[in-house]
């Protein structure tokens, strides 16, 4: 392999990093939830496929422009970032707007987002119920009560008093004791995030 040929390979990877970092934090803040074997598979598969598809889009991007004389005066790492960077960017553009629909990457990247986000969110339902059934088949309504007041008490004083009035309100509620375990389970099983 000739100096040229990994130094191309070395701006392509930076700027497939560059990409998948970003990727990476965005899925990880949006799908919290791994459950049993068979799911996280599933979740593994649709979360590191977008991952690896920007990354290899913006590999891709590098070679077709790193000839680019704006970027040619620029070392290897930074042409790879602003590259990898840039890519995301571009996925953003929307040239315009026609009838209040946008034009543009964007529509065509936000429609294959949609496509992957769709099936994480399927697989974490699936994920949750999974908890939820455990947590319900397993623990009485004084159990699910108590690792309830646990976890709000290490939140933050305004998350932990309406966290903890919340229960009380579960705890009150006329419904039958069976309900109340599983709207404890469920929020346990969110991990109160979305409840």
């Amino acid at each position: 392999m000739t100096d040229q040929e990994v130094a191309r390979l070395t701006g392509s990877l930076i700027a497939a990093v560059s990409a998948a970092v970003p990727t990476l934090l965005d899925l990880d803040e949006r799908f919290q939830h791994v459950g049993s074997w068979s799911n996280r598979a599933r979740i593994q598969l649709w979360w590191w496929g977008f991952v690896g598809l920007n990354a290899a889009l913006a590999g891709g991007l590098y070679l077709a422009v790193e000839t680019n004389d704006a970027l040619k005066s620029q070392p290897i790492w930074m042409r790879g970032i602003i590259v990898g960077l840039g890519f995301l960017s571009l996925m953003r553009q929307k040239f315009g707007t026609v009838s209040g629909q946008a034009v543009g990457i964007e529509n065509l990247y936000d429609r294959i987002r949609r496509v992957f986000y769709r099936r994480l969110e399927l697989a974490e339902q699936v994920v949750i119920a999974e908890a939820v059934t455990r947590l319900v088949a397993n623990s009485d309504l004084a159990r699910l009560r108590q690792r309830a007041r646990v976890w709000a008490a290490t939140l933050p004083l305004e998350q932990k008093d309406r966290w903890l009035q919340w229960i009380q309100r579960v705890e009150t509620d006329t419904v039958s004791d069976d309900e109340k375990c599983t709207v404890l389970a469920t929020a346990i099983a969110y991990d109160f995030q979305r409840v």
